[in-house]
């Protein structure tokens, strides 16, 4: 009898899953709207299903019969898979529990509830006027309540900014609502956590560069292992711990994205229900600390406890998101001086339509060894 593993999403962010589950001895099902992304083409069986369709795609996994359906950088795959391993008695997080970590707004206040050191932060509705957020200082931060990856996140320095920022992400989110949220002014970190029956491990701290100064708030560059000292790390751990038992996640991977300010005061900025996006989960946190992170994802989703065996071979390592004509200067000084540190890179248009300056487009990566 084959392992047949649900797998969503079937970007390049997504694809080094797809691969490992496939070298593991899984069959892999992968469900995505058609976007002629790679991982449609590597899937064992690709379904271009919109990941917001959770009754299709339940209705599939009803007959593929699955061991498991994993989400891996994606708030809405982690509210589908939910959705599908309750519906299916799969092993995962609860559906109502994803939805409220999912959204900004819900998350935050109960993260307030049980102190949680956060910014402080008011929930914008179309119903509410520009007046609620009076008790927040400029600068600030407005963003959707209910999606990721950067959209709509915008730093807002006035009330006129204000306005046109709110119009925005209240377009954005699917509830229509946004929330504006006091501007941390620090060094960004993401913890990347696995959990299994509600016991969670910490396995890597990541230092997310060039996010100052961005209205786009696109990070720009991730690295492992983060410059914490021991003082931090030992308060981020509990903070972390504290945080993912608040929001009961249980099962599987998550991050929490946090800044350290100018006091070396900790504020948890986001939590999310799966590893963190931009090659971090899939491609840092195996080199920097030697664990199969996305093993541990599969292996958890089929029930199967994950395993903690170490590679010998472990180094600093980063990844580059291309958003403006610097980065392709790097990726080619790189390709030209030390050809041997990139473990790998795309740059998916010419060079000459990388603007000089960041617009908030993606137009490649390159990870590679510090």
């Amino acid at each position: 009898m084959s392992k047949k593993i649900v797998i969503l999403g079937t970007s390049e962010h997504i694809n080094p899953a797809i691969e490992r589950a496939k070298s593991l001895g899984f069959e892999t099902y992968v469900f995505a709207w058609h976007a002629d992304e790679i991982g449609e083409k590597t899937a064992d069986c690709y379904y271009p299903i919109s990941l917001r369709n959770y009754e299709e795609i339940c209705e599939q996994c009803r007959k593929i019969e699955p061991l498991g359906i994993v989400s891996l950088s994606s708030d809405l795959a982690a509210i589908t898979a939910s959705y599908i391993s309750d519906k299916l008695s799969l092993v995962g997080n609860g559906y109502q529990q994803t939805l409220q970590i999912t959204n900004k707004l819900q998350c935050r206040r109960i993260l307030e509830k049980s102190g949680i050191p956060q910014p402080r932060f008011v929930g914008i509705g179309d119903e509410m006027s520009v007046g609620d957020c009076k008790k927040i200082e400029f600068p600030v931060i407005v963003k959707p309540t209910d999606r990721s990856g950067s959209r709509g996140v915008k730093k807002i320095r006035n009330r006129s900014e204000l306005l046109r920022g709110l119009a925005t992400a209240r377009d954005i989110s699917f509830e229509r609502r946004a929330i504006v949220e006091d501007y941390i002014i620090g060094r960004h970190f993401s913890c990347e956590c696995i959990s299994y029956h509600g016991e969670h491990r910490i396995l890597a701290y990541t230092k997310r560069d060039d996010i100052e100064g961005q209205s786009c708030f696109i990070e720009h560059l991730h690295s492992q292992p983060a410059n914490l000292t021991e003082e931090q790390r030992q308060r981020a751990d509990y903070v972390v711990q504290c945080a993912l038992n608040t929001l009961q996640i249980k099962n599987g991977a998550s991050s929490v994205e946090f800044v350290i300010d100018l006091d070396n005061q900790l504020k948890v900025i986001e939590v999310t229900p799966s590893m963190y996006g931009d090659f971090i989960g899939t491609d840092l946190v195996p080199v920097s600390t030697g664990f199969d992170y996305v093993k541990m994802i599969l292996n958890i989703a089929c029930g199967v406890a994950p395993d903690f065996t170490r590679s010998a071979n472990t180094a600093t390592v980063c990844s580059q998101i291309i958003v403006c004509k610097q980065d392709v200067l790097k990726l080619n000084h790189l390709l030209k001086s030390n050809p041997e540190s990139l473990l790998r890179h795309k740059l998916m248009v010419n060079e000459a339509e990388v603007p000089d300056e960041i617009t908030g487009e993606r137009y490649g990566f390159f990870i590679y060894k510090h």
